[in-house]
């Protein structure tokens, strides 16, 4: 079991864990249409606040087309004596309409969002995420943000060590 102390520090360590994919950050960070011949991003610690977010997109901010990352709980119950436990982490992946297709250099087309999707399994999956403990992903839904963006929201329970939850 954890208290609300535990939420911050936990959630930066997922965000600091999805951007150590060198594709992940490519697709996030080069608005081309082949993402992945860009250069190799050495300070990911910049995309933070720039393509990836602790908090869900604000759509009363005029955004450029982009693609970002933004990672916030959903919900999670409070127990007796303020513990929190049963956690859902969302991921939302927003992109801007005119960057969902991409290629992969080798002539193939892709979906950037899928894509992004894909690498953050790779990143979790079978992971402990330093307090954050295990990431489970349960579902992902399409989500239409406004007339520029669409995202694909992925939702996954956090297990946490101390919570009694596997």
């Amino acid at each position: 079991m954890v208290g609300f102390d535990f939420l911050s520090p936990a959630l930066l360590d997922i965000l600091n864990q999805a951007v150590q994919s060198q594709n992940l950050v490519k697709y996030l960070y080069y608005n081309t249409q082949t993402p992945l011949q860009g250069a190799d991003i050495t300070d990911v610690s910049s995309l933070l606040y720039n393509q990836v977010f602790p908090s869900p997109f604000d759509t009363t901010i005029e955004q450029e087309d982009c693609s970002q990352l933004r990672v916030f709980y959903q919900t999670g119950k409070i127990q007796n004596d303020m513990v929190v436990d049963n956690i859902n982490v969302i991921f939302d992946i927003i992109v801007a309409k005119s960057l969902w297709l991409i290629n992969d250099g080798n002539g193939n087309s892709q979906v950037r969002p899928y894509m992004i999707m894909s690498e953050l399994e790779k990143q979790f999956r079978n992971q402990s995420v330093g307090r954050a403990g295990r990431l489970l992903f349960q579902s992902f839904d399409h989500i239409m943000v406004d007339k520029m963006f669409n995202g694909i929201r992925l939702t996954a329970r956090m297990t946490t060590f101390s919570s009694g939850n596997s």
